[in-house]
């Protein structure tokens, strides 16, 4: 609506002033950072830099690492690029930007959803599901005929699969690792994340700059969701054999 009234560029501006007035405001008035001080530098090092030195130590540290990193740059390059590559698959502005807000939604409806139905289900087996849906999701975007139905159905499935692997990655860790300096270890996964979510939808369009179209961005994606799945699974199947600390 706001492209429709103003442009995207106007489109953009309010989005930004939405987010100062509401955001900044909310975040100035009610969060104190006073109230809960942190220990001093010297302290936090010391309680939190041994559990990460023994955490790199173990197979499931560096499973979960290569499966959350791996996820978050297909996830990123795929979203960011998911208008363009649905218009050069055919389908029309309107269905490609409909099916796009299903995702939100959908992310929401996922979390919910392993709320209800899994919450006595090991956090290793939810993810174990999660991550298989990834692939398949890549291949079907690849696949589905150009039908808004079709489309809207797996954009649902994208976002209910994103919106579970969150829940995963915030309760991996003290589940299928150690619950000790779980800020420290889940931040030491957490870096290299961050790191691919912002380069991931460079490294789509270089890809498909030197292609000339987004084909070979999916079959990229694919490969990659197969690694998510083999890290992710490897670093389950460890915690069973050894447990959490």
């Amino acid at each position: 609506w706001l492209i429709d009234v103003g442009g995207w560029r106007h489109a953009l501006i309010a989005l930004g002033v939405i987010n100062i007035v509401v955001g900044a405001s909310l975040h100035f008035a009610v969060i104190d950072k006073f109230k809960d001080r942190a220990r001093t530098e010297d302290e936090t090092l010391a309680s939190t830099q041994r559990p990460v030195r023994w955490a790199m130590t173990q197979p499931i540290f560096w499973g979960l690492l290569g499966a959350f990193t791996v996820y978050y740059v297909v996830f990123g390059a795929m979203t960011f690029h998911l208008y363009p590559l649905l218009l050069e698959r055919g389908f029309d502005t309107g269905s490609v930007v409909a099916a796009i807000a299903c995702i939100g939604p959908a992310q929401v409806a996922g979390r919910i959803a392993v709320a209800a139905l899994a919450k006595d289900r090991p956090i290793r087996v939810v993810g174990m599901g999660a991550v298989l849906v990834l692939p398949i999701a890549i291949v079907l975007f690849n696949m589905i005929p150009v039908d808004f139905r079709a489309l809207a159905i797996v954009a649902v499935l994208w976002g209910a699969t994103n919106g579970i692997v969150t829940i995963v990655r915030g309760n991996a860790v003290p589940e299928m690792l150690t619950s000790n300096a779980y800020g420290a270890i889940n931040g030491a996964i957490t870096a290299p994340v961050t790191m691919a979510i912002a380069l991931a939808p460079v490294c789509a369009a270089a890809l498909w700059a030197q292609t000339g179209s987004y084909q070979a961005v999916i079959w990229v994606a694919f490969a990659l969701g197969l690694v998510v799945v083999g890290c992710f699974w490897f670093a389950a199947l460890q915690s069973v054999r050894g447990g959490a600390k």
